[in-house]
């Protein structure tokens, strides 16, 4: 990881002298750095392999290649800076990069013993599997390996569908009736800590440490909540999934907290990731429709009741918003159109009630 860091602020360094897309990292053998007295040293790469010269300059050229996309769309950019830490090391290919000699152990190219780790039998527990290229990486918990990995496709099932609403009273509802709630709150220790820092100097040893205890504090806060999100997915795995696009980031202007440590966003961007669920339009009226009479009641956010004051249909709030999804899939959008806008929506809605009232006529003649 030093090697790392000397070398993509070399690569820097020298892009301000040529074009940095014609340096070849096979050219570089030696690199300038500088010590904490600022006096500049010139030590040879002896760890850093080829191939981890090639990612750390690939992803030189991504950043700038990203910069140069948010130029053109209007954006204000800055520039690329020297780095203080090096936390991600590519490791392109299977079998030269890296490679699994054993259930608990990885070789990795320019070390030369191996390294013990944990968790490889997420991997050797599939009976067919292909590792593509992995990436070590540095946290404030430690050292890490996270490795890609093709698996067969499972063979495609007809499966029962599911109604998912998100709110804020209650996390997560199912159209089957079943409620989930989850938040993970901050602990009162990141508070003490962040207000200690507003004692300290800023970039002194004790403020440094002190950062560092945060950020290893909501590190295990955010496993937390990514292992809250996973366990609700994990649940739902056996159905096709219809949901609705929620524009979740802008509740927290009303919700505040309450938004802020819940896990929806993590829930919603894991489901979306699925090939077997379907995102409704956010414009669809899921909680005031009426699928019974077709009549749009007008529903405050603190009341959680359905009541149709047509029809007398009474249901909770919030199932009746899954359920709604389901039918509104199964009858008006159909898997070919689910970004219906209001007015569209309105008129194919009273085109399916037409239709439901003449075959209710011909069967009573």
């Amino acid at each position: 990881f030093v090697e790392g860091k000397w070398l993509y602020n070399h690569i820097l360094s020298m892009s301000q002298t040529q074009d940095i897309f014609n340096i070849k990292y096979t050219d570089i053998q030696e690199v300038i750095h500088y010590d904490k007295n600022k006096t500049q040293l010139v030590s040879p790469l002896t760890h850093l392999s080829s191939q981890m010269k090639q990612g750390v300059l690939e992803g030189i050229f991504t950043n700038i290649r990203a910069l140069n996309k948010l130029k053109t769309k209007g954006n204000k950019i800055g520039k690329l800076n020297f780095l203080s830490d090096y936390c991600s090391v590519n490791l392109k290919q299977f079998g030269v990069s890296y490679k699994l000699i054993s259930k608990n152990k990885i070789k990795i190219q320019g070390c030369k013993k191996p390294f013990k780790v944990n968790g490889l039998k997420q991997i050797l527990g599939f009976k067919e599997y292909e590792c593509a290229n992995a990436k070590l990486l540095k946290t404030i918990d430690g050292y890490f390996i996270a490795i890609t990995v093709y698996i067969p496709k499972p063979v495609e099932q007809s499966r029962e569908r599911l109604g998912v609403d998100f709110g804020c009273e209650t996390s997560l509802t199912f159209s089957n009736g079943i409620k989930m709630n989850c938040v993970v709150e901050e602990h009162d220790r990141i508070k003490r800590l962040k207000r200690k820092t507003s004692k300290q100097v800023k970039g002194s040893n004790n403020n440094r440490k002190t950062w560092d205890k945060i950020r290893k504090l909501n590190a295990k806060l955010s496993r937390k909540r990514d292992d809250a999100a996973n366990k609700i997915v994990h649940s739902v795995n056996g159905y096709d999934i219809v949901m609705q696009d929620e524009q979740i980031n802008n509740w927290k202007h009303r919700h505040g907290k309450r938004i802020q440590y819940g896990i929806l966003g993590r829930v919603k961007s894991r489901l979306m990731e699925k090939e077997n669920t379907v995102v409704l339009s956010k414009w669809l009226p899921t909680t005031k429709l009426c699928t019974c009479c077709g009549t749009k009641v007008d529903i405050k956010l603190y009341d959680r009741v359905f009541i149709c004051p047509h029809c007398g249909c009474t249901m909770d709030r919030d199932v009746h918003a899954a359920q709604n999804m389901l039918w509104l899939y199964r009858n008006i959008i159909g898997t070919e159109h689910t970004e219906y806008k209001p007015v569209e929506f309105n008129e194919k809605l009273i085109e399916f009630f037409k239709e439901l009232k003449q075959e209710a006529t011909k069967s009573l003649v």
